[in-house]
């Protein structure tokens, strides 16, 4: 059903409560899962997946340095928003939203001074 997330190994998506996106160093992108646990149980409430950003600019304009998130990485949020969102976990899911909204802004953001950067060193 959560093709994306069994590739992941995650084997337990009902026990998914919530998640976090969020851009990394290096050129990569953390996904943080969070469950909800049965007491007792030894395995982890968190786990993190690690995802490398893929170049999409075209070398010589001012896009060279552009980048997009892994195809998996976005389909795997897809996945969790569905799966939240089956749940009724509105509240979560309109959080995860505003947070993934955000980082969106703040990407946008640095790719605009990116861009302005090469204009000032170019002279263009």
């Amino acid at each position: 059903m959560y093709p994306t997330l069994t590739e992941m190994g995650i084997t337990s998506p009902n026990e998914i409560s919530s998640y976090d996106y969020f851009e990394g160093p290096n050129d990569e992108d953390i996904l943080r899962v969070r469950y909800r646990r049965k007491p007792g149980s030894l395995l982890p409430d968190t786990r993190v997946y690690r995802f490398r950003r893929i170049g999409v600019g075209t070398p010589g304009t001012a896009e060279e340095g552009a980048q997009e998130i892994s195809p998996t990485l976005s389909a795997a949020i897809v996945e969790l928003d569905s799966l939240l969102a089956a749940r009724g976990d509105v509240a979560t899911l309109a959080s995860q939203i505003d947070e993934a909204l955000k980082a969106v802004e703040m990407e946008l953001a640095r790719v605009r001074a990116l861009t302005r950067q090469i204009k000032e060193t170019t002279g263009s």
